[in-house]
């Protein structure tokens, strides 16, 4: 009666009527024009209407009625085809996986017609843009019309909550559920880059955001590394560099591998430690599963395209990207607050898809400077100075702040001694920067400190902390 094309729209239809409870969750994967076959189509266009009509009974028998007193169905030899799908039915052990094939020959189906439409479309000077946003949206669509729905019965949650009471009770001190920074006050109040989560780290320029994002990748890169068998294919960190090349964030990396200066920008000569160094580096990070992205003019539609691709072949352990004020907009006419507030929007949608973590860096406005300028305020007698971040500094701060999960500011600490200084006019190296977690959905706020080299890129705890 079918041939493989059909399979799955008979057996999909066969559970219909025979297990009518499975409906609602049928309904909320598929629509009718996820089906190629007319006369299915039609079936459970009429299958869904009369659940939607609170039919007190859905089988074989009363679809048959319905669609034969329904002038607007039309099915060829209607009661034969609805009784051999009805007696083709077995039971509805692989619905799941039924739902998601049919989902995937339909975007197929819908990517090929798309093709067509690209193929005989003319675009003009005047009206390119619009073309190609209409283009966009309809790939948009058919990508969110193939994920099936994550909808969860409570009972199917318990378990996950049921293991991490026994992990409490078993005494396990490492509190960290997602991947670890290596960073103890970080982990200990947020648990790590949890997956599904957008994780914000906001600075002004020259303050040691990028460096602690790469102190982090290298953590979490020795972490997934040691733990690789428990991901289903070999882990994998990506890094979006808008803003810097891939050699110099090798650089930059290689120092904090080496704990001293490594660079072979303006170099004059080569000498044996510098390859000591080189080989160190070389060994340590060719090692690991870091993958870098460096195309300065990227989209938030390439970034999901990347990920997509290295998820075909590894799991995608830790996304980072330097920084969401430098990601470019499909649209030209969107206000630059607007764009960003889509594309933190976008990330977020990125995060849950693929339930991965994002490392996100994000640029303070100038009121930080702003505020952090003496000279804009009248200081109290006897009060020493101190100003704290707030979230009205972040750029376009509406919608990262609600998209985030976590948001932690860096902000300098200008009121201690940098360690090490031993004359007020020596140059050091080496500052104090505070780390203020502002937003945490699944924690505490919490604010620390840690000592930044600039000159090796490396964060540490202090001193007094170690």
């Amino acid at each position: 009666m079918t041939n493989i094309n059909e399979e799955f729209e008979v057996y999909i239809i066969g559970v219909c009527l025979n297990e009518p409870t499975t409906l609602p969750k049928i309904m909320l994967d598929l629509k009718p024009n996820d089906f190629l076959t007319q006369n299915n189509r039609i079936i459970f266009s009429a299958i869904c209407e009369m659940h939607n009509q609170k039919a007190k009974e859905i089988d074989a028998k009363t679809l048959i009625s319905f669609i034969s007193n329904n002038s607007s169905y039309k099915v060829d030899n209607c009661e034969q085809l609805i009784e051999e799908i009805n007696s083709s039915y077995i039971s509805s052990s692989k619905l799941d996986s039924y739902i998601v094939n049919q989902k995937v020959i339909s975007a197929n189906r819908k990517i090929k017609n798309l093709g067509k439409k690209m193929m005989n479309c003319e675009i003009n000077v005047g009206n390119y843009q619009k073309e190609i946003d209409e283009i966009n949206e309809e790939v948009k669509n058919i990508y969110s019309d193939v994920h099936t729905s994550s909808l969860k019965d409570i009972s199917d949650i318990t378990p996950i909550i049921e293991g991490r009471i026994d992990a409490v009770k078993k005494g396990i001190n490492d509190h960290t559920v997602g991947v670890r920074s290596g960073f103890f006050y970080y982990d200990e109040c947020t648990y790590g880059f949890i997956n599904g989560s957008i994780n914000v780290f906001a600075a002004r320029p020259g303050v040691g955001k990028t460096a602690f994002m790469l102190n982090s990748v290298l953590n979490a890169a020795y972490q997934v590394k040691a733990n690789s068998a428990k991901y289903d294919k070999p882990p994998a960190i990506i890094i979006f560099s808008l803003e810097m090349k891939a050699e110099e964030l090798w650089n930059r990396l290689a120092s904090i591998v080496c704990n001293k200066r490594f660079s072979t920008k303006f170099k004059k000569e080569w000498t044996a430690e510098d390859e000591r160094m080189f080989n160190t580096a070389k060994n340590t990070l060719n090692s690991l599963p870091i993958k870098i992205e460096d195309r300065s003019n990227i989209t938030v539609g390439e970034i999901r395209n990347i990920i997509d691709s290295v998820a075909l072949e590894n799991s995608v352990a830790l996304v980072c990207i330097d920084y969401l004020g430098l990601i470019h907009s499909n649209s030209k006419t969107l206000p630059q607050h607007v764009a960003v507030g889509e594309n933190s929007k976008e990330l977020k949608r990125i995060a849950k898809d693929y339930n991965t973590p994002i490392f996100l860096l994000v640029q303070l406005n100038r009121s930080a400077e702003a505020e952090d300028d003496p000279k804009n305020s009248m200081p109290r007698i006897g009060v020493k100075r101190t100003f704290e971040p707030k979230m009205s500094m972040l750029r376009e701060s509406g919608q990262i702040e609600a998209d985030a999960d976590t948001i932690t500011f860096l902000w300098p600490d200008n009121t201690a001694k940098p360690e090490g200084e031993e004359n007020a006019g020596q140059y050091n190296s080496i500052k104090l920067v505070d780390f203020h977690i502002l937003k945490n959905r699944d924690g505490e706020q919490r604010k620390f400190t840690l000592s930044f080299d600039g000159e090796l890129s490396k964060f540490t705890a202090p001193k007094k902390d170690k």
